[in-house]
């Protein structure tokens, strides 16, 4: 269970407080320069400086290591990029530095969630020479090779063509449903936030405007938060966020 309460920092975030259990994911959505990449960043380098407090399992984060965080979560930025030679499975690596094994038994897990991830076929290349989609698979590939059971991920899919898109949306449903997954995820895609979130907090100035089930939000609600005019839709058992009059 991740629980956040009163956090507040660096004169951008006040007040936030909202809880995540296992396998939930809570979609955060708001207008840019709303704090969504501020919080999720707020919660991964918490310290006794930042007001509020951040628990994990029941244990509050700034009294753990770097080491024991990396073990809790996995960040998957919006976009990704490297200004030296490294193979892609050499980055991968380091993506268990948290864990005491050897280099064998990382190499299983590495081949595993390559063939996960759809990356076999770039643990030989130079990372630095892959496209922004192709670094931005490899990105959620180190996601799984950490095998944290959070992941706070900042529009993981806008380096991504429709397809890439809709495979890091199952396999994210599957690793949820496998391995109780927690995920705080950052969208303005939101048609995805309405389908895969159980839960949506909507950000404004820093502070929490809702924090209400996925089903609680209505077109009325987006026009307000994004200060645009929405319409709701329902096909074939799902609903359908469109902007403008449908």
């Amino acid at each position: 269970m991740l629980q956040v309460s009163d956090l507040s920092f660096a004169g951008i975030l006040s007040g936030i407080s909202f809880q995540a259990g296992p396998g939930e994911i809570v979609g955060i959505v708001g207008e840019n320069g709303a704090g969504k990449t501020t919080l999720l960043k707020a919660i991964l380098f918490h310290n006794k400086e930042t007001g509020g407090s951040i628990s994990i399992c029941g244990r509050e984060i700034d009294t753990l290591s770097r080491r024991v965080i990396a073990r809790h979560f996995a960040y998957i930025p919006q976009s990704f990029s490297v200004d030296f030679d490294v193979r892609v499975q050499d980055f991968l690596y380091h993506s268990r530095y948290a864990y005491d094994e050897n280099r064998n038994s990382s190499a299983r897990k590495i081949e595993e969630a390559a063939e996960l991830c759809s990356v076999t076929g770039f643990l030989e290349k130079n990372l630095r020479l892959l496209s922004g989609g192709e670094r931005q698979r490899v990105m959620l590939c180190s996601a799984v090779v950490q095998n944290a059971p959070v992941w706070l991920c900042d529009e993981p899919t806008s380096n991504l063509d429709p397809k890439a898109e809709a495979d890091f949306f199952n396999l994210l449903e599957k690793i949820r449903k496998e391995r109780q997954l927690t995920a705080l995820l950052v969208s303005h895609n939101l048609q995805q936030i309405v389908r895969h979130s159980d839960k949506i907090l909507a950000l404004r100035n820093g502070r929490v405007l809702y924090y209400e089930p996925a089903s609680f939000f209505t077109a009325e609600i987006f026009s307000n938060i994004y200060n645009a005019r929405f319409t709701m839709l329902e096909h074939g058992g799902r609903k359908h966020i469109v902007t403008g009059d449908a």
